[in-house]
């Protein structure tokens, strides 16, 4: 007899260092650069907004994984406003 699967429903934000986050949910005394390592803590997922990415490089890439867990997972964002072209470039 096969499991049943059951879905599961899996909580992110977007971004992690603007918006509700930036003002309600880290402590006041955290650094800037353990706010993505604070958030990998209590969540799962991020959502990168494609314009955030733009001009970002490998090594930072890099250097978020490191800062969160192993089941923690990036994804990119795009918008209807974001172009082919920026949606291109954010992937490169």
């Amino acid at each position: 007899m096969s499991e049943a699967h059951s879905p599961q429903l899996k909580l992110g934000t977007i971004g992690w260092e603007q918006g509700f986050e930036a003002d309600h949910f880290y402590p006041d005394d955290l650094p800037e650069d353990w706010r993505l390592t604070y958030l990998s803590n209590e969540l799962d997922r991020v959502a990168i907004p494609v314009l955030a990415l733009q001009g970002v490089d490998e090594e930072t890439v890099e250097e978020w994984e490191e800062d969160t867990h192993e089941q923690f997972r990036f994804y990119l964002w795009a918008t209807s406003s974001d172009t082919p072209s920026q949606v291109a470039e954010a992937l490169e």
